[in-house]
């Protein structure tokens, strides 16, 4: 029995090494908090300052959405000095997207993704280079639903209801903070830092029970090894990540990003940076959904999409579609009238909006479903990739287990969301049935058309 103890004791102690050496190198990630600022009256900005080195200085956005642009400017202090910075979703050596300071000192990523983004800003040699990171998030870009009611000659009419009101979305952050720019306010870990942290743990709570054992057997021996195990904790734990320190003795890590970075102390290339991106969402959100700007809306629509382009492949299935294959449309004899009556006009109106806006709920909740879908699945490969490593690392991962029941949680509030959109868009197109059994005469449009539609949409947007 003895034996078996010391053999056991020895592979807990070689993890223990192991796991201790993977924690040594694992950085701390900034977290960069975008807030509303006087400079960015469409969006949200964050903008720090530090040093960097060839360690690296990393952060992170948390709550993004695939709908939401982002753009990040670099900028070393010494235009001279050759900054990197580096976007990426696991790890670094894994990067989406990479851009180096041009001869201006400057580096700029424009991109969409969804969840959380990671960034690593770097340069070439082991001295401290100074640098300034700015990142303006804008608001969401969606596409306006297009009119599917189209000319008919014979359909029917309505009496119109009071609208329901619609509960918002599933959405997953907030795009009308208000407070000053945004700092990194707390250091946290990424994923994999987790496990280790967990893994260590529970392999240190392991040695104490083999050790207590032991020392009830033999205390003699269970003492020594106590004494051997405290000294190696005590001086084999890495110092905590993101602070100055070294590493091997060669590498000197850049001590942390600073605090606020008021608009006096922001550069100049980070100033203009800032407006002329704010430009870009500003004009976008003055052309209303009017049908002056219709052509205008749609034509600054897509060059904002093809300006801050989709940068995770994963993700590039999951923008809002609002004219997906096999769509039906919707026949409507308003459509067909060469001149109709400003109360008829204003009636037909009204009930389009309402089949709209209940089209673009259910749209703009399936594009946060599929988003959520594609996170959960990153977590569960990485419970998988668990199957090849030690007990303590598995056990470490179900920690992240969490996921599967808050996949679950999220499902049903998506049905619930889903089910409330369909009831709101059922209605409107009975409604769209009276309007067209009364002002014209035609019975049984919703038996005829809004049915068909009804079902298509139920069947896109229920989950499977």
């Amino acid at each position: 029995m003895r034996k078996k103890l010391l053999f056991i004791l020895s592979v807990l102690l070689v993890l223990l090494c192991v796991t201790v050496g993977a924690a040594e190198d694992k950085p701390t990630y900034w977290t960069l908090k975008p807030k509303a600022d006087e400079l960015v009256p469409s969006g949200k900005l964050a903008v720090v300052k530090g040093k960097t080195n060839s360690v690296g200085v990393h952060f992170q956005i948390k709550d993004l959405s695939i709908q939401q642009p982002v753009a990040l400017q670099l900028m070393s202090v010494d235009s001279e000095k050759v900054l990197k910075v580096c976007a990426f979703k696991n790890e670094p050596d894994q990067p989406l997207i990479t851009r180096e300071t041009d001869e201006k000192g400057v580096a700029q990523l424009n991109f969409r993704t969804g969840e959380t983004m990671y960034f690593r800003v770097t340069s070439s040699g082991t001295d401290l280079v100074d640098y300034q990171l700015a990142v303006v998030v804008g608001p969401e870009i969606i596409p306006d639903p297009p009119d599917v009611l189209v000319s008919a000659k014979e359909l029917g009419k309505p009496a119109a209801k009071e609208e329901p009101k619609m509960t918002e979305p599933v959405t997953k952050s907030d795009t009308t903070g208000q407070s000053p720019t945004a700092v990194p306010d707390e250091n946290t870990q990424s994923g994999f830092q987790t496990m280790v942290v967990v893994s260590l743990f529970l392999i240190f709570a392991a040695l104490v029970a083999v050790v207590i054992v032991l020392v009830k057997r033999n205390p003699r021996t269970g003492g020594t090894l106590l004494l051997i195990i405290s000294f190696t904790y005590l001086t084999g734990i890495p110092p905590a990540a993101g602070k100055t320190t070294t590493v091997n003795n060669t590498r000197l890590g850049p001590p942390p990003p600073s605090g606020l970075v008021s608009h006096g102390d922001m550069e100049d290339p980070t100033k203009d940076f800032i407006v002329k991106t704010n430009t870009l969402f500003s004009d976008y959100k003055k052309a209303d959904g009017s049908v002056q700007n219709m052509i205008k809306r749609a034509k600054l629509f897509y060059e904002l999409m093809e300006y801050f382009e989709i940068i995770d492949g994963k993700e590039k299935l999951i923008q809002a579609n609002f004219s997906p294959r096999g769509m039906p449309k919707l026949p409507s004899s308003f459509k067909g009238e060469f001149n109709p009556s400003a109360k008829r006009s204003m009636k037909f109106n009204e009930i389009n909006d309402k089949i709209k806006k209940a089209h673009k709920f259910l749209e703009n909740n399936f594009v946060v479903y599929k988003q959520t879908m594609i996170t959960t699945g990153r977590i569960k490969n990485l419970q998988k990739a668990a199957a090849n490593m030690n007990s303590f690392a598995q056990l470490a991962l179900m920690v992240h287990g969490q996921a599967t029941e808050g996949e679950k949680k999220f499902s049903a509030k998506y049905d619930g969301a889903v089910q409330n959109g369909l009831e709101h868009l059922d209605a409107a197109l009975k409604e769209m049935d009276q309007f067209e059994r009364k002002e014209y005469g035609f019975d049984n449009w919703y038996a005829y058309y809004g049915i068909q539609y009804y079902n298509f949409m139920l069947s896109r947007y229920s989950r499977k």
